[in-house]
């Protein structure tokens, strides 16, 4: 068990839950060449960025796009696999562009979005996902896991700060 921290002042202990939109799978279809709604995939964020011209389409379309569309900020957490807990903040998408049933998204709501992805970054947050990560031959999480990771949140302005630094 690790031992409690004393945080700094105005800061606040928290979880990814409390700080995001509640989180969601993503769409699940198989990829095509060619389309008209982009589908990223945990293959298209191994890298840490995404080169959108190479990420494929959906074979079939969502029946309801809006439920699945990538917006500015979203953060997907890779849920399976080699890849699992690699996060990636998604910054300018294209127009018509969903992500796949092997992430879960989280929209940072009330924090700095790119605080948030700093910290997904942290090896306090790989010691969760280390700890959390169930299955031996897949090792995966799900959203109810993901939701409980501890954050240690400082205000806004410091948040801002801080991010300004890591920049």
């Amino acid at each position: 068990m690790r031992e409690e921290k004393t945080l700094p002042e105005g800061w606040v202990n928290t979880t990814l839950g409390a700080i995001c939109s509640h989180p969601q799978y993503g769409y699940t279809t198989k990829a095509a060449p060619s389309g008209n709604v982009k589908f990223l995939r945990i293959t298209d964020i191994s890298s840490g960025s995404v080169n959108w011209e190479t990420v494929p389409y959906c074979l079939k379309n969502p029946d309801y796009i809006d439920k699945y569309e990538l917006k500015k900020d979203d953060i997907l957490v890779s849920r399976t696999g080699a890849s699992v807990g690699r996060s990636f903040r998604i910054e300018e998408p294209p127009q018509s562009s969903v992500f796949a049933s092997y992430l879960i998204r989280f929209n940072t709501v009330f924090v700095e979005a790119k605080w948030a992805e700093y910290y997904l970054q942290s090896q306090v947050y790989w010691d969760f996902i280390s700890d959390r990560a169930s299955g031996s031959a897949q090792p995966n999480v799900n959203a109810q896991k993901l939701s409980l990771i501890p954050i240690p949140l400082p205000p806004l302005s410091e948040q801002t700060r801080i991010v300004a630094k890591l920049d």
